[in-house]
C-alpha cells in the first residue's frame, strides 16, 4: 500500500486556510475523504458550487512559471465539478499570499513531473502546469 503523505500539521494548515475562505467567501467547506481525490466540497447557501484541491508551497509565487498538479487531481476535479454544473478550483498557499485558480481560465500544458526527494517512484506521473500569472490572490 503506498504511504501516506498529508501530516497532522498538513490538517492543521488546511483548516486555518478553511476558515479563511469561509469567513472571505461566505461558503462551507466540507473536507472529501481520499475517494475523491480533492480536499473540498464547496458549498453555499445550502448548493453544492464546487470543489477544491489546497496545496501549500514554501516558495514565493514568483519563483516558477507555473504550478505543477497531478493529471489525477484535474481530471476528478473537473469531472466532480462538471457533475453539479459547478466549479473545480485550486487554491496555493504560497509564502507571498494565498490564491485561487478555477478551472478553464486558461489552458494548461501537459507533461510529466512530481517529487523525487522521497524516492517513490508513484510520484512521478502524467501532470498538468498551470501559469502562476493564473492565479488570483484571495490574501
Amino acid at each position: 500500500m503506498r504511504p501516506i503523505y498529508e501530516t497532522p500539521e498538513d490538517l492543521v494548515r488546511e483548516s486555518l486556510i478553511g476558515r479563511t475562505l469561509t469567513e472571505m467567501w461566505g461558503v462551507s467547506l466540507h473536507k472529501l475523504p481520499r475517494a475523491y481525490h480533492v480536499d473540498w466540497l464547496i458549498e453555499k447557501d445550502g448548493d453544492v458550487r464546487g470543489f477544491a484541491e489546497l496545496k501549500c508551497r514554501s516558495n514565493p509565487r514568483s519563483k516558477y512559471d507555473t504550478f505543477m498538479l497531478s493529471l489525477h487531481k484535474w481530471m476528478h476535479g473537473k469531472q466532480l465539478a462538471a457533475e453539479i454544473a459547478g466549479k473545480f478550483m485550486i487554491i496555493v498557499q504560497w509564502e507571498d499570499g494565498l490564491f485561487y485558480h478555477q478551472q478553464g481560465w486558461c489552458d494548461v500544458k501537459y507533461g510529466v513531473g512530481g517529487r523525487k526527494d522521497r524516492q517513490d517512484a508513484q510520484d512521478i506521473e502524467p501532470v498538468i502546469y498551470i501559469p502562476t500569472y493564473a492565479f488570483k490572490r484571495i490574501t
